[in-house]
């Protein structure tokens, strides 16, 4: 996608200021060992999160390399230009629009790299943690 440089300063400014703010967060990690086992026998792991937890959950899972599906909508561009900063790989497509070949794309992804992948299980129009 052709960003302008003020998209661009914009998409700058607003990932740092994000950035900053997660850090503040503190995690309290459940069964985190049998994630870490599982990636440490080479397994493939799908995460399923809820909408309302991805803002942590990519936080606490940046620079893994893991695979996520972003919109491909104009606001889905600043959400994969985050995800990207922080190291996932991103299939660009949505429920309504090129849903399949983003799946198809983070699957592939997520095999050639063997990394985990991560898919909001909720929509985001609701109904919420359904």
């Amino acid at each position: 996608m052709d960003m302008t440089i003020l998209t661009k300063i914009g998409y700058f400014i607003a990932f740092h200021i994000v950035n900053l703010y997660c850090k503040t967060w503190r995690y309290k990690l459940v069964n985190r060992s049998a994630y870490d086992n599982l990636r440490s026998k080479g397994v493939s792991v799908v995460m399923a999160i809820w909408h309302d937890s991805i803002l942590p959950c990519t936080f606490l899972h940046r620079k893994e390399g893991m695979v996520t599906i972003a919109s491909d909508s104009k606001d889905g561009s600043l959400i994969a230009y985050a995800l990207n900063k922080w190291g996932f790989n991103t299939a660009r497509g949505s429920s309504t629009r090129g849903g399949v070949k983003a799946a198809l794309k983070a699957v592939k992804l997520s095999k050639e790299n063997k990394v985990p992948c991560a898919v909001t299980v909720d929509g985001p129009k609701g109904p919420r943690h359904q």
